[in-house]
């Protein structure tokens, strides 16, 4: 299994001691997506490695995202959980914008300040090609996110910062990032995912499983 070795600070073919299957663990949108999952709730596996090249431990795990057609499970790409890599990126993020978080963690723990600032700040340029901006620029775009209401005033004070040291970090040579500041603006560009996809999704489910569980309307007031 090929995971980041924090010893060795590189990428390896981790060796397999053994696995654990965990039910119900950050099930996200895939309540929707996979309807067997009553019958094998078995969602999580968590994986015990050995790094073969300095012999230390390691705990990946790997979300089910499917079955084949012979009901096979299909698995997806390993994370490191310890030692930690960093937070945790909730599935329903989309896939074009997870890579630009995942960089800009990587990046913060190589001591890489100002690229993770690049990256964190490029998951907010992802995000309204996501939502289909009509707008070149960052600032319009987060503009056009916050009048449609998919992000509020906070979180639109948080991109635009995003935005302004993105710029700093991209275009001005002479421009510096403290590990404080770095994590900070990655921090706001996870905040922000998060409210917009994985919370937003979540909330979404709780509503429909309470419809489901209790018809009778729920918007009286106490």
């Amino acid at each position: 299994m090929v995971v980041h070795c924090h010893y060795c600070q590189a990428t390896v073919d981790g060796r397999e001691i053994g696995e654990v299957l965990v039910p119900g663990m950050e099930l996200e949108s895939w309540d929707e997506k996979m309807r067997d999952l009553e019958r094998d709730p078995w969602t999580t596996r968590v994986v015990l490695l050995k790094c073969p090249a300095c012999r230390g431990a390691i705990v990946a795990a790997q979300m089910l995202m499917e079955t084949d057609e012979n009901d096979i499970p299909i698995w997806s790409r390993p994370e490191r959980v310890w030692p930690g890599m960093g937070k945790y990126l909730g599935s329903s993020i989309p896939l074009t914008i997870r890579p630009s978080l995942e960089e800009a963690q990587k990046c913060l723990a190589a001591g890489a300040f100002t690229a993770s600032v690049v990256m964190s700040g490029r998951s907010i340029e992802a995000m309204c090609s996501h939502f289909e901006t009509n707008s070149v620029s960052l600032f319009a775009g987060l503009k056009e996110l916050h009048d449609k209401q998919i992000i509020d005033a906070r979180l639109y004070a948080w991109g635009d910062e995003l935005r302004k040291h993105r710029n700093l970090a991209a275009h001005d040579g002479e421009a510096k990032f403290s590990a404080a500041d770095a994590r900070d603006l990655y921090d706001f560009a996870i905040a922000i995912c998060e409210y917009v996809f994985v919370l937003t999704e979540r909330f979404e489910r709780f509503i429909k499983r309470q419809a489901k569980s209790d018809p009778t309307p729920r918007n009286r007031q106490s």
